[in-house]
């Protein structure tokens, strides 16, 4: 797995932006029965692989759920457990980062498949 310091940066961004976005709004639906299911399981298990797909080669990271920092973060590290991947354009990340409050205030616009990800696996 290649590891562009620049992506890395441009996506920690893109999950501040989420953070804040979940933490306005965590007590609504759906983000709250989302957050307290993932907050019901071991962190291990909540991941989902990130592959940024239009860099050649693609980059990946792992987001995954704190239950105690009630955050999402990024981490390099694949564990072994079989993870769902979610494919996000460069673009689409920079646009985010670019323009965080439009996001942060309408948080429909985030693409939250990730998110539903790990809210599914916390089931398994």
């Amino acid at each position: 797995m290649l590891c562009d310091p620049s992506n890395r940066e441009l996506f920690e961004r893109y999950l501040a932006v989420c953070n804040e976005a979940l933490m306005i709004n965590k007590g609504r639906f759906p983000f709250r029965q989302i957050l307290e299911g993932l907050g019901q399981h071991a962190p291990d298990r909540n991941s989902v692989q990130v592959l940024i797909v239009d860099d050649q080669p693609s980059e990946g990271f792992c987001i995954r759920y704190d239950k105690a920092c009630q955050a999402v973060f990024a981490s390099q590290v694949v564990n072994t457990v079989p993870q769902t991947k979610w494919k996000v354009t460069k673009s689409y990340l920079a646009s985010v980062v670019g323009n965080p409050y439009e996001y942060i205030n309408n948080p429909a616009k985030i693409d939250w498949e990730w998110l539903h990800s790990l809210h599914l696996r916390s089931g398994e």
